[in-house]
């Protein structure tokens, strides 16, 4: 990298210099220049003496960072972009791709401290660094290597302790516990009960230590709730009716009007002890779907899809992938029947018109 600088500055700056006789009116450079010519930092007995600026930058900031170090150094100034090359190891980890960058000027301090306040502004995508000396670099650039050896070997090494800790912490050995339970797990039910247990007991009303509860649910399952908690002998269930709460609608369904409850459900709830429109959704909204789609060919592979999924469905729930299909698989088929009855009416296959039936018209007569 400073070689190549070094090839494309040093001839264009020592003509300048020599004409100029200094670049920098002969003062003296700052503390942290750097001579980019040669080790003794002359070449034909003159000296130039060159400011930079260091950093890395993500490579999609590079174009925006060229604009401005331009603008603010008009032109007096190169710019140098290397890719940084990511080892293997950290390939499992997405990174930004980034560039080093290294911003070579010979006009004062005064655009120094400009070009750093720009530099500075990538941040913290970017970072902006000091090089050292150019005899320095070798033993530094080892001084790195060594840090980053020494990092990644911490990093497995803590890796792999944690992973043994983990393992050990996840293992059981309890007697007359099933070996391949996890410990974690275990916890992590515990909490989920937990956390269950006080979002119920806050829904309570605390009186004289005890917690008051009011809830819904059916007539017919009353025994069962009793059932259930007839072991907690300080629990009590009592009914009560002396209150103006509205009540919830309840509709008892199943497989097969799910989906339909579902459609319902869409437009709206209906109130407690109101008619529920959903049994009448049954053979109507499958029938009109026919009337639309009204087609022997497409209604009866769609009314096929719906026959399998409804006879094969104990081997294909199993599969996450038919979830949602297999939930629908009634509606499927009915509208698939309906389809192809229509088509059958309409004396169409595959928006082909046919004439299976006849006609009670004289179509030859016009």
């Amino acid at each position: 990298m400073i070689p190549e600088l070094q090839g494309q500055l040093g001839e264009q700056m020592g003509d300048m210099e020599r004409n100029n006789n200094s670049i920098n009116n002969g003062g003296g450079a700052p503390d942290d220049a750097v001579n980019l010519l040669d080790n003794d930092g002359n070449r034909d007995g003159n000296s130039i003496n060159i400011q930079h600026v260091a950093g890395v930058i993500e490579q999609q900031e590079i174009a925006r960072l060229r604009k401005l170090i331009f603008r603010a150094t008009k032109g007096k100034s190169y710019m140098y972009i290397q890719e940084y090359p990511n080892d293997a190891e950290d390939d499992e980890i997405q990174k930004p791709k980034r560039s080093v960058f290294i911003i070579v000027f010979w006009d004062g301090n005064h655009i120094r401290d400009r070009i750093q306040r720009i530099c500075d502004t990538f941040q913290p995508q970017g970072q902006r660094i000091e090089l050292p000396e150019i005899r320095q670099i070798p033993a530094k650039i080892e001084e790195v290597k060594e840090a980053i050896t020494t990092a990644r070997s911490v990093y497995v090494e803590t890796k792999q302790s944690l992973r043994e800790v983990l393992l050990k912490f996840d293992k059981i050995d309890a007697d007359g516990v099933d070996k391949t339970s996890s410990t974690i797990y275990i916890y992590k039910m515990f909490l989920a009960k937990e956390k269950a247990l006080y979002k119920t007991l806050n829904t309570m009303k605390s009186q004289n230590q005890q917690y008051i509860g009011y809830y819904w649910a059916p007539i017919e399952e009353e025994n069962k709730i009793k059932q259930a908690l007839q072991d907690y002998t300080a629990c009590k269930i009592s009914a009560y009716d002396n209150h103006s709460i509205p009540r919830p609608t309840y509709f008892k369904i199943n497989e097969f009007t799910y989906v339909f409850q579902s459609i319902v459900d869409t437009y709206g709830v209906p109130a407690y002890l109101e008619a529920n429109p959903a049994l009448i959704t049954i053979v109507t909204f499958p029938y009109f779907f026919g009337m639309m789609f009204g087609d022997m060919g497409h209604g009866s592979l769609f009314f096929m899809l719906g026959l399998v999924l409804v006879l094969f469905n104990d081997s294909l729930k199993s599969n996450p992938a038919f979830k949602d299909a297999l939930q629908i698989r009634y509606l499927v088929l009915m509208m698939g029947f309906f389809a192809t009855y229509c088509g059958l009416v309409y004396n169409e296959f595959f928006a082909i018109q046919t004439d299976i039936f006849g006609s009670c018209y004289n179509m030859r007569d016009r």
